[in-house]
């Protein structure tokens, strides 16, 4: 046990691996002017999940609000090696247009049909990570560092509510 853990007493240790996704494999996708993937990357470090990809986009940079191909190769590329029912994603858009295409793209495939996830269905679980359901399984201390500027600015009751439509719808 390390010197932090002794300190915070026995029960430090349980609390680190009992999160919502202990033993899944986290995507983090994160958006330059929403969550950056580095910030998510910060707020999941210990939650007993494996973060296997990590990147933040700028939506507005592209004509199109879209995953982009980068991403959708190495999405392709974690749910071949181990599994899209071992995979969660997390996303971090910043307005419900850009989070209900990049949720349709891990559930349904890209529906622009321009990446390597045109016409593949990975039905992935899909949150965007001003959810509640992240929220409740953070660190108050580190969701306040990392993600409750965020939090204030961006409209998370919709981001929350556009993404969990998608991965409702197809579950």
């Amino acid at each position: 046990m390390t010197n932090g853990a002794a300190a915070r007493g026995p029960f430090f240790l349980m609390e680190k691996n009992m999160g919502k996704f202990a033993g899944k494999k986290l995507l983090l996708l994160g958006e330059r002017s929403g969550v950056s993937g580095e910030a998510m990357e910060k707020i999941f470090a210990d939650s007993g999940a494996e973060i296997v990809y990590v990147d933040t986009s700028c939506l507005g940079c592209s004509l199109i609000e879209a995953l982009d191909r980068r991403s959708q190769q190495r999405v392709r590329a974690a749910a071949e090696q181990w599994g899209a029912e071992n995979l969660v994603a997390i996303i971090g858009c910043a307005d419900t247009a850009g989070a209900k295409v990049y949720a349709e793209t891990l559930t349904s495939g890209d529906p622009y049909e321009s990446g390597s996830l045109a016409g593949i269905a990975l039905h992935l679980p899909v949150f965007h990570a001003l959810d509640d359901e992240i929220k409740a399984d953070i660190a108050p201390e580190l969701w306040k560092e990392h993600i409750s500027m965020m939090e204030r600015i961006l409209d998370a009751p919709a981001l929350a509510s556009t993404v969990r439509a998608v991965r409702e719808a197809k579950a």
